[in-house]
This record gives structure tokens, sequence and C-alpha cells, in this order.
């Protein structure tokens, strides 16, 4: 899914983007603990952390 994602943005460069929504992913061991989902790996949080840089975005964290 990341890729597609990014592979969207690249064909509108140039173009203001919001993406909005739970990606029922997570970027690192912090957000893992507080979660149910057991089976998230290292490799799933990279991969989802380097989709976040590599499109440029902001991560609005949630408290509560």
């Amino acid at each position: 899914m990341w890729e597609e994602l990014l592979a969207l943005r690249l064909l509108h460069l140039g173009l203001a983007w919001s993406v909005v929504g739970d990606f029922n992913a997570m970027r690192s061991h912090e957000e893992k603990r507080n979660s149910r989902n057991e089976k998230v790996g290292e490799r799933d949080m990279l991969e989802f952390d380097a989709f976040i840089h590599n499109m440029e975005l902001v991560d609005i964290s949630l408290v509560g």
C-alpha cells in the first residue's frame, strides 16, 4: 500500500496533499506498547516510518 500512495504523490508533484485517517500501522515501539496488536514487527514499523518521511507528512499524535 505504501508504494502505491507514494507513486500517486510522485504523479502530482507540486500539489498540496492531505492524508487523513487511521492506517492501522505504528511508527515506534512506544505506540506498540499501547496496542493490542502484538504481531506488528520491526520491519512494518520501519516501512511505515519511511512512508511518512518519503511523503513529507507530519504525524499529528493523538493524546487520550
